[in-house]
């Protein structure tokens, strides 16, 4: 019955029937293919772009840790050379042979004083502290002092005093032949050396 109720319709009549039922079936398909498949490919495009503000990110990352990696590598030698100024506690003899081998190397005559068990606490370091008195004339004291300066350990003097030594404390050690007693020197120095 349906069949012969077509061949009743005129064409005009048909061509619009047609021309519906296709733009329904477009319809149909955009509903159920264009717009999920428009929904992941919106989808897909957040992740890519995700996916790229992570790398980029990374990226960044990576830049600073080989910047930091230069810098700790160009202050390495530096925290070394730091390193090596502070005494460390168990190398104390180290400390006092570079001392007593300056009291060689200026011919002059030196008594220490290092008070090891009352250090003070300065963050994670000990400043343990230390007198020295010397005796010998002007110039090998002076070439003492600038030898202590010269050594790889940090002291901080905090006074020092030069006086004229008395004719009673002569010592003959310090002096050359013909030297006279009168040119004889005391040096005392107190401050503290730093120890870790």
């Amino acid at each position: 019955m349906n069949i012969n109720y077509l061949k009743k319709i005129n064409p005009k009549n048909k061509l619009f029937i047609s021309v519906g039922l296709l733009l329904t079936a477009n319809l149909a398909m955009i509903y159920f293919l264009t717009i999920p498949a428009t929904d992941s490919i919106k989808d897909s495009r957040n992740d890519i772009i995700n996916l790229k503000i992570d790398l980029e990110n990374k990226i960044i990352r990576e830049k600073n840790i080989s910047t930091l990696n230069e810098k700790i590598n160009k202050i390495e030698p530096q925290l070394q050379k730091i390193n090596q100024i502070f005494i460390s506690k168990n190398r104390e003899i180290e400390f006092i042979t570079a001392l007593e081998g300056l009291e060689n190397k200026h011919n002059i005559k030196q008594k220490l004083n290092i008070n090891l068990n009352s250090p003070n606490q300065d963050n994670d370091l000990g400043k343990i502290p230390l007198n020295i008195n010397a005796s010998g004339n002007f110039q090998n004291l002076m070439d003492y002092l600038a030898g202590i300066e010269s050594l790889n350990y940090y002291i901080n003097i905090e006074n020092i005093s030069l006086t004229k030594n008395n004719a009673g404390d002569y010592n003959s050690r310090t002096s050359t032949p013909g030297q006279v007693a009168s040119n004889q020197m005391d040096l005392s120095i107190s401050g503290y050396a730093y120890w870790k």
